[in-house]
């Protein structure tokens, strides 16, 4: 498929996780409370911390050397069934470490049912296979799967959910949406290529995924083991303001990133084929789409973070709003951190690199967590986060400099920038003569704000504007050709 299918696809998917919480996040913080969502949050978190390991220690990986045998089919049978033979030992010992760690410490085993149904993720992981659809670049498939699973999940917790004491059915929800999903997945697989477990050679594979693995437990670190401090350090409601905010940004950084995702296996083909100047400029251009969402992006949640946190929450999560205004800034770091990691030092097999990017990251986010915490709740970590995703792009920047032929940010970057200082001021204006419910306030200001961005950048000529104006048209004109 071409890229800007699986552009189109890959936004679609990212669509759909960004309605889904929008219309079920919402209803389960009224249901669950700051308490009750700190509570499932920070079973969540230590799980995670285990799947985190292994997920960004294996599927990047695994997405490029699929992506490289993705035109041979006995090869990409060959490849892919080893690929499944290490994540499944993988899988397997990180489940066994998780399972020991609940029943060994009390804290963990006074709540011992909700951190065993949310240990359940680990094992499903061993039939986690999104990293072959994405080498071979099956983008729709995973989309129209992810819409049907979302929306029955949805649909079942407004049905299931009705008191903060529902919470293990919540988790149990989440549980089985994604072993459904893998049961699909395993089904569809058998059909693009022929899994052997005969002669497997395991052994080559070690040592990158073993750099990655090491990458995925620095990035665990202050990605996860910041809401475990928090928990242990504080309490449930300044986990559940944290990872709400956590969860906001999320959701919009998966939108900046939807492209870089895209583009990896895309150029880790271009490169084992010697493709170097396509190779360029896609990266090009995937950089400056960086630059074109996220500075606008960062400036609007700064200014409406009450009003998002309202939308979301309620009331009871405006304590959270400084979190959020720091945390906007993780979207342009992360962002970053996607492309100089994987589009360009990954892209080039240098995991060894990968590694020594990540280290200075974990120092600065475990000093200011451990120093701020007592003090400052769950501001600490959103400082830490920021801090450590910035120091991370910065030493990725040092250390990529011979992979990086082209300018990393350039005057049209900057108009960005420009665009979105001078709407953030004028909006602030007109914000504060708004006196009316915070839905129309939210709604009337990014309204304008997203508009008016985007008008600017249509005078000034704009390739990314222009392309995804095309996009529309072109769909739009396909649409009543039919009709």
């Amino acid at each position: 498929m071409s890229i800007k299918k699986n552009f189109f696809y890959n936004i679609l998917y990212n669509v759909v996780n960004l309605l889904a919480p929008m219309i079920s996040v919402p209803y389960i913080l009224r249901m669950l409370g700051p308490e009750g969502i700190g509570r499932v949050n920070y079973a969540m978190s230590l799980m995670g911390y285990f799947l985190l390991v292994i997920q960004i220690g294996f599927i990047v990986y695994a997405i490029k050397e699929t992506a490289k045998v993705r035109d041979d089919k006995k090869e990409l049978g060959r490849v892919s069934s080893e690929l499944f033979a290490v994540n499944a030992i993988m899988s397997s010992v990180s489940l066994a470490i998780y399972l020991i760690i609940i029943i060994s410490v009390g804290k963990f085993r006074s709540d011992i049912v909700l951190f065993m149904i949310v240990g359940i993720n680990i094992a499903a992981n061993i039939f986690s296979i999104d990293w072959f659809y994405g080498g071979i670049e099956e983008y729709k498939y995973i989309t129209m799967r992810n819409l049907v699973i979302k929306t029955i999940y949805i649909a079942l917790i407004f049905v299931v959910i009705r008191t903060q004491a529902d919470y293990l059915k919540y988790v149990l929800l989440g549980t089985g949406a994604l072993v459904a999903g893998n049961i699909i997945n395993m089904v569809y697989l058998l059909k693009k290529a022929e899994l052997s477990f005969v002669n497997l050679k395991l052994k080559k594979h070690f040592k990158p995924i073993g750099m990655m693995l090491l990458v995925g437990v620095l990035a665990s670190i202050y990605n996860k083991l910041d809401v475990v401090l928090l928990g242990y350090m504080t309490g449930p409601k300044y986990v559940g303001y944290y990872t709400t905010c956590r969860s906001i940004t999320g959701i919009i950084i998966s939108f900046v990133t939807a492209l870089g995702t895209v583009l990896i296996p895309r150029l880790a083909y271009y490169l084992n084929n010697g493709m170097k100047n396509e190779y360029k400029n896609i990266a090009e251009k995937s950089l400056n789409f960086i630059y074109f969402s996220t500075f606008p992006i960062i400036a609007a949640v700064i200014l409406l973070s009450d009003e998002i946190l309202m939308l979301f929450g309620g009331g009871k999560f405006i304590e959270a709003s400084i979190s959020l205004k720091i945390l906007s800034f993780q979207i342009l770091a992360n962002g970053l951190s996607v492309f100089l990691g994987y589009q360009v030092i990954l892209a080039n097999n240098d995991e060894k690199m990968l590694l020594k990017a990540s280290v200075p990251a974990v120092f600065v986010n475990l000093a200011i967590n451990l120093l701020l915490i007592k003090r400052y709740f769950h501001v600490a970590p959103s400082i830490a986060i920021v801090a450590a995703e910035t120091v991370n792009v910065a030493t990725q920047f040092i250390m990529a400099r011979k992979y990086i032929k082209f300018r990393i940010f350039k005057a049209q970057s900057m108009d960005y920038l420009a665009a979105s200082a001078v709407l953030f001021a004028v909006v602030y204006l007109i914000k504060k003569q708004l006196h009316l419910h915070f839905m129309l306030v939210l709604l009337i200001c990014l309204s304008i704000y997203f508009f008016m961005y985007c008008f600017y950048l249509f005078i000034r000529k704009d390739d990314n504007i222009n392309t995804i104006l095309g996009l529309i048209l072109k769909k739009g004109k396909s649409i009543f050709a039919r009709r």
